[in-house]
């Protein structure tokens, strides 16, 4: 071999040994990468997979809950509670109950006449208090507009009146109308009277006082 071609020769062999070295390194560089991927992948998989266990965790928490509520222990429970208070109420608005062991809790039978309205309004009051017991839910004001239907005497209106404040679920906000306010009503009952005017309920003499409050409210509302 001459002289030329030796140092060809070894050109040659360089130029391959550095081509060896850059491919060597690129597949170092691919690996470590796709070392550094798979890694990365399980991390989130495995976050993915805790986080799908956590929900199905409260998924059957909720799915447990949800049976103990719909029970027929619980559904039992409800009913004999309601009826037992029904017939309280019934008993103390001189209401006579039809089937007064099982009446429905999605309505009521109870004779006509002056005994409807009181009947309606044990109903109501009894469905409430078992509302109030076992259910969790955010409370409301009571509103009863007119309770003297169908010619309530001097005796059952007033009964009736005490009976709607007494029996209220506590904490409940009670607003009654009424025509007249009846004597014997609990000494905490504030009494406002309404209609200076014919036709007019509002009051003029207040109407700024009222305004002022009202602004923050139609402002939230509008937002």
């Amino acid at each position: 071999m001459d002289e030329e071609t030796g140092v060809t020769s070894r050109r040659i062999e360089h130029i391959l040994a550095v081509e060896r070295a850059a491919l060597s390194f690129n597949d170092v560089v691919i690996a470590a990468g796709k070392t550094e991927a798979a890694k990365i992948l399980r991390s989130s998989l495995g976050e993915k997979a805790a986080d799908a266990a956590d929900v199905r965790q409260r998924v059957d928490k909720h799915r447990d809950t949800m049976t103990s509520l719909t029970s027929a222990k619980r559904s039992g429970e409800i009913l004999k509670f309601y009826r037992a208070l029904l017939a309280k109420y019934a008993f103390d608005l001189d209401v006579a109950l039809e089937q007064d062991g099982a009446q429905s809790i999605h309505r009521i039978q109870a004779a006509r006449g002056s005994e409807g309205p009181r009947g309606l309004l044990a109903y109501y009051y009894a469905f409430l208090q078992t509302r109030f017991k076992y259910a969790i839910a955010t409370a409301f004001p009571i509103v009863i507009d007119a309770p003297n239907q169908q010619g309530q005497d001097a005796v059952h209106l007033p009964q009736m009146l005490k009976f709607i404040f007494a029996q209220a679920p506590a904490d409940a906000q009670v607003i009654v109308a009424v025509e007249e306010a009846s004597q014997g009503l609990p000494a905490d009952v504030d009494i406002r009277s309404y209609g200076v005017q014919r036709r007019q309920v509002l009051r003029e003499a207040e109407f700024d006082e009222v305004n002022e409050r009202f602004p923050v409210y139609i402002r939230k509302l509008i937002l």
